[in-house]
């Protein structure tokens, strides 16, 4: 199955997933308010990276944790359904 990322990701980050996918850097901070597309962006990467690299491992981390599951749970989710890869995760 090919992917298109280019239908994923806002424009705004293209040079940026590149950088990501190519880990040129091992840090990255993303500013932008509501509406930005960072977490879809970010979860993105992180399935793929994940998928990519059989060996790697996802740890994702918020300040509060009782809105971990309605926010970074949930976004990681979407990113699976939206790279179409729901049959390699178990999402309990």
């Amino acid at each position: 199955m090919k992917i298109k990322t280019s239908e994923l990701v806002a424009p705004n980050f293209s040079d940026l997933l590149r950088s990501v996918m190519e880990h040129e850097e091992r840090e990255f901070c993303l500013v932008g308010g509501r509406g930005s597309t960072k977490s879809s962006f970010i979860s993105l990467c992180i399935i793929l990276l994940v998928v990519m690299n059989p060996k790697v491992n996802a740890l994702v981390c918020r300040k509060y944790s009782n809105t971990l599951r309605e926010s970074v749970f949930e976004q990681l989710q979407w990113a699976i359904n939206k790279l179409g890869l729901e049959r390699y995760f178990k999402c309990l």
